[in-house]
């Protein structure tokens, strides 16, 4: 599971970053497996996440251990939701990822698993910074 909001650059108005990163998308769109949806919405991209997350809750047989929105100290764009699961030895994280590139930036919708022995404990939803820090450690790729 992989999406893109795009583009999605305030200091980009007149979107001059369009011409060349669209075809860039575009190549990827013709990938198998991917779609492209122009215009891309933050709702369109939420409704890509909740799938996702509908997936993952199935695979793994329960529903995510917390759902928190992302702001921008997570990630840059739009606010979306974070759901994340822990096994045994892994951290389940499906959301939004920052890619703040030459571009403006593009906002990533992610599927990360990775050793939850980064940073086992999974701190108190109301723990805004120190959640937002265990995403991160988590998703940064």
């Amino acid at each position: 599971m992989f999406g893109e909001l795009y583009p999605v650059d305030p200091d980009d108005p007149d979107l001059d970053n369009v011409p060349w990163l669209g075809a860039l998308v575009d190549d990827w769109g013709r990938a198998p497996g991917w779609t492209v949806r122009r215009p891309a919405t933050a709702d369109a991209c939420t409704e890509v996440l909740d799938r996702a997350a509908d997936a993952v809750s199935a695979h793994l047989g329960a529903a995510p251990e917390v759902t928190v929105i992302s702001d921008a100290a997570v990630v840059t764009g739009p606010a979306m939701p974070h759901r994340i699961w822990r096994t045994e030895t892994q951290a389940v994280v499906v959301g939004p990822h920052a890619d703040n590139g030459p571009y403006g930036y593009l906002t990533h919708l992610q599927l990360a698993a990775s050793p939850l022995n980064l940073a086992p404990e999974l701190p108190p939803t109301g723990e805004t910074a120190a959640l937002d820090r265990w995403i991160e450690a988590h998703v940064d790729w």
